[in-house]
Order: structure tokens, then C-alpha cells, then sequence
């Protein structure tokens, strides 16, 4: 069963899609008996993803911007954030099936830090 407190349950789910519409619709629905419950009712509510909750999600994702680390790797091949949401958006506003692929991907994303972030529960 996961069973958390709303804060905590709203916390967990911003760091896996930071859309306050989808985190309402499955704050709503809580208690769940079961995780995959749970990633049911998440699947459902981000399908789909306006094009503003892609952008949102997409500022705050936890990935854009970061520097990568590791031997070899040099930071010189790293882009800003603003830079690839920059890039994001033109490629949203030059193709407007693109919006659909990135919601998808965002969803699937999410649906993956959902399942680890609640396995740990239950």
C-alpha cells in the first residue's frame, strides 16, 4: 500500500514530473493499494502533456543543464540549460509531432523515477 502524507507524496512525484496538474490528479486518487496502481493513474494523467507542461517539465527537469562528470569527459561539451531549452522550443515550434514524442518521453521518464522512488515504500 502506499499510503504517504499529501506533502510528501507531492514531493516525491515533482522530482519525477514537475506538472502540477498531473501531481493534483494523482494526489487526488490517494491512497493506492498498490504501485502499480499508482503508475496507472500517473500514466493516465500525463496523457497528455500540454505543450506548457512540456516546457515545464522540461525547465525543471532534474538532467537539463547539469555538467557531466566522469574521467574523460570534459565540461567544455556541456551546454547551459538555457541553451538546449532554447533548442527544445524550436524544435517544438518547427515540428509539432515533436511535442508529442517529448511528452511521451517525459511520461516514460517519469514513470520510471515513479517506480523507483515508491518501490522503497512497499
Amino acid at each position: 500500500m502506499i499510503n504517504l502524507q499529501e506533502a510528501v507524496l507531492r514531493g516525491r512525484l515533482s522530482t519525477c514530473l514537475d506538472v502540477p496538474r498531473w501531481i493534483d490528479s494523482i494526489v487526488e486518487r490517494a491512497p493506492y493499494g498498490s504501485l502499480d496502481e499508482l503508475l496507472d493513474v500517473a500514466r493516465t494523467a500525463a496523457d497528455p502533456l500540454t505543450r506548457e507542461e512540456v516546457e515545464r517539465a522540461l525547465s525543471h527537469h532534474a538532467r537539463i543543464g547539469t555538467r557531466p562528470s566522469g574521467a574523460g569527459v570534459g565540461d567544455d561539451i556541456a551546454r547551459p540549460g538555457s541553451e538546449l531549452l532554447r533548442d527544445l522550443r524550436k524544435r517544438l515550434d518547427d515540428n509539432p509531432e515533436e511535442l508529442k514524442v517529448i511528452a511521451d518521453e517525459l511520461r516514460e521518464v517519469a514513470l520510471l523515477r515513479m517506480e523507483q522512488s515508491f518501490t522503497e515504500d512497499g
